[in-house]
Parts: C-alpha cells; structure tokens; sequence
C-alpha cells in the first residue's frame, strides 16, 4: 500500500472530491502536461461494451515518454483522500483494453488515446473503480535545472447496472465546536454507504435561529463539489455556514437534508449550538462598567460641592 503523494493527488482529479483540478502535476512551478477529460464516469449493463478517450497535452519543451498502468485504490479513510492500493482486486483491470503500455508525447503537441472497455454477462451489478495512471519514464530537468517527473491520470467509475443496493445512512452531523465565537461555523458530516453502489450527496444545510436576535433563517449547500462515498464504505464531509453580512449570537439549530440516490432517497437529521461573541461582550461589559463607575464617581463628586443649607 502506497499513499499517494500531494501533487500525484491533485494532478489525480475530482471526481471523489479529492482534487478539482488536473492541471498542476509538480511540485515545483515549471513546464506542465494536461490530460482531459479529468474523469471517466460510465454507466453500462451486463455484456455491453463502450470506449472513451484520453487527450494528453505535452506543453513542456523536451518530449515526454509515458510508462500507462492501471492502479487500484481505496479512499484513504474517512477523510476520502486516496490511496494506492494494488492488494485490492477489481475486475475493471481485466475489462480494459490498454492500446499500449506507454505513450510518447512530442514537445509543444497532444496525443488521443483510446481504452475499450467490455462488461461480460456475468458481471456483478454495483460500482467500480480504478485509476489510469500516466508516469514519467525519466526524471528530465528543464532550462532552469528544475527536476521534471509526473505521475498523474484520471480515475474511473464504472457502473454496473442490475440489482443496485442504494442504502446510506447519517452516523454524526454535529457542529465541530458546540460554541462558536463568530463565524463561519464549521460542521461535520459523518455518512455511512451500507450499498454496492456510490453515492454522491446532493442537499442543504439550514440553520434556524432557536433564541436569538436575528430571527432570519439561512442555508448553504451541503457538498457543492459533488464529492462521492464509495460503496461500502464511510465518509466525513466538511461543511461551513459563511455569512459576512450579518453579526449572528444566539441559539441555533442546523438541519441537514439531502437526497443520494437515482430514486432520490433523502436523510435528513439536526444539531444544535452556539453563537456567542464572548470577546465583544467582554469590551462591552468593561465599557458599561467604566462608564457606571464614572456616572457614581461623578454625582458622588457633585454631591460632595453641593453646599448645605444654612441652619
């Protein structure tokens, strides 16, 4: 088991939320190599066949030459950052058709490269997944002596349709800090995958004001990158109540709702929590104090002046 490296990450794509761009594949600022689409996500029934290709731009100065592998991987754990992982066994690698094991990318060009893939009859209805990886076959340094090496690709989802298990279910939905001092206020949600199929949560958070000043309801998107949870599996996603336009205290409760599945299954559960702005209320209570003290010290001070009547 390897874990993949941050720039191996972002170069990797989006598709389970964990990078949104393919386009950064080195550590070090330099030439780069793109490759689009950023993600393969098919839907197919037993005994079908489809292809799809792969555009590789090579906008670096020298040639490039590509070691192209298919890699299994697990999420990495409930944060959903991957994991290289080729002791997992996936029927997808004997599925794909490779044209060939590597590529050459000439300086300033692009290349197509196509992959078949064929579903037999026997297939198992549920998801799959791997990576295609692309590696440097040399380290090559540019112009500056920087050191040039890729590894990147896109990840594939494949679909099998048949008897799809869609069941999930909410484990945590809590504010990380039951009290806030201001804004944003960060929640986080713990979602449990029990079917063989992935899902992608797609909803809202709504926060309702229980005892507070400002009254107005609010709501935000829960999982606006479409981030997915793998069959079979867990996930923690992240979200945060922004509102710059308003200075929010109070009691509130948060309502998640949001749907998961082709039939639109929806879970929804709350939490509650805090706003209270202890900093401000302590420089206004010192003001209030100072300014009481003074108000007593001051009609103390008159009434002292204040000459008595003569007897």
């Amino acid at each position: 088991m390897r874990r993949i490296p941050k720039f191996v990450i972002i170069a990797l794509v989006v598709s389970l939320g964990f990078a949104a761009w393919p386009q950064k594949l080195y550590a070090e600022e330099g030439p780069k190599v793109v490759i689009s689409p950023a993600e393969i996500d098919l839907d197919l029934d037993p005994g079908e066949s489809t292809s799809f290709k792969l555009t590789v731009v090579n906008t670096s100065s020298i040639d490039r030459t590509f070691e192209v592998k298919l890699r299994s991987f697990d999420e990495g754990g409930k944060a959903g950052e991957p994991v290289l992982d080729d002791t997992i066994e996936t029927p997808l690698h004997e599925w794909l058709q490779l044209p060939t094991s590597t590529i050459q990318v000439t300086s300033q060009s692009h290349i197509v490269y196509e992959v078949n893939l064929s579903i037999p009859l026997s297939a198992r209805p549920g998801s799959y997944r791997t990576v295609l990886l692309f590696r440097d076959t040399e380290v090559h340094t540019d112009v500056n002596g920087s050191i040039i090496s890729a590894e990147f690709g896109p990840f594939i989802f494949v679909k099998v349709n048949g008897k799809l298990v869609e069941q999930a279910e909410i484990l945590n939905f809590q504010a990380k800090q039951v009290i806030n001092e201001s804004l944003p206020v960060a929640f986080t949600t713990l979602i449990s995958n029990q079917g063989n199929v992935d899902i992608v949560p797609r909803g809202t958070i709504n926060i309702r004001p229980l005892y507070s000043l400002n009254t107005q309801q609010r709501n935000f998107d829960f999982n606006p990158t479409l981030s997915r949870t793998l069959a079979d599996s867990q996930r923690v996603y992240t979200s945060e109540w922004i509102d710059g336009a308003n200075w929010q205290i109070g009691y509130y409760e948060a309502e998640i709702v949001f749907a998961y599945s082709d039939s639109n299954k929806v879970l929804t559960t709350k939490t509650n929590f805090w706003i209270i702005p202890w900093k401000v209320l302590i420089v206004i209570l010192i003001i209030v104090t100072c300014g009481f003290t003074f108000s007593v010290h001051r009609s103390r001070r008159k009434s002292n002046r204040t000459p008595k009547p003569a007897k």
